[in-house]
């Protein structure tokens, strides 16, 4: 199977130290919690620009960015050997060293655990999809509200805050943790 597997907010837990660097700037008390929505700055008062260059000073320096589960380095490494796993990202082609040099902190290694590192526009919010993935491994709401007209298409739909309201259907399943990704893997086999 081909696989597309998002980095920020499935395997790099990004918001958390995006709203650390928020907090200090702003002088607020946000955490992830309060980012429930893809485009929460506009709950946040500030400018799409301002947002963005956040996420850019964190591209810029990887400043060790913890993962979102300890377990997705040798889960990818498991699905690696079956399928051909694609880590696919919308941070632009400017930060493709900054993110290498990142997966490769976290034990993450092109070959071992993936085949490619694709880097895609972050708009439109969809555009992942003119990939061809059999299976999807994101946490994008929007992702998740285009791909239920792809009909050879599942959407793994990563759990956080920000897709919360996403409703499972067919091609969409719910997912909480890189094990249960996996199981869903040993599922489709044994099936």
């Amino acid at each position: 199977m081909k696989i597309s597997v998002d980095v920020d907010g499935v395997l790099f837990d990004i918001m958390i130290l995006y709203c650390k660097i928020f907090n200090k700037r702003y002088k607020t008390d946000y955490n992830k919690k309060h980012v429930i929505q893809w485009d929460f700055f506009i709950d946040w008062n500030i400018e799409r620009e301002d947002a963005f260059a956040i996420f850019r000073e964190i591209y810029e320096t990887p400043a060790h960015v913890p993962l979102t589960d300890q377990n997705a380095p040798q889960i990818l490494e498991k699905l690696n050997k079956d399928n051909k796993i694609d880590i696919v990202s919308a941070r632009t082609k400017k930060f493709r060293p900054q993110l290498e040099k990142e997966l490769s902190v976290h034990g993450i290694e092109k070959g071992r655990h993936y085949d490619k590192l694709i880097l895609v526009d972050d708009t439109p919010k969809d555009i992942k999809l003119q990939l061809k993935y059999d299976i999807y491994i994101d946490d994008n709401p929007f992702l998740a509200d285009a791909i239920k007209n792809v009909k050879n298409s599942t959407l793994l739909l990563y759990e956080q805050p920000w897709n919360r309201m996403v409703k499972t259907c067919f091609n969409i399943k719910k997912v909480s943790n890189w094990k249960e990704i996996f199981e869903y893997f040993t599922q489709l086999k044994d099936d």
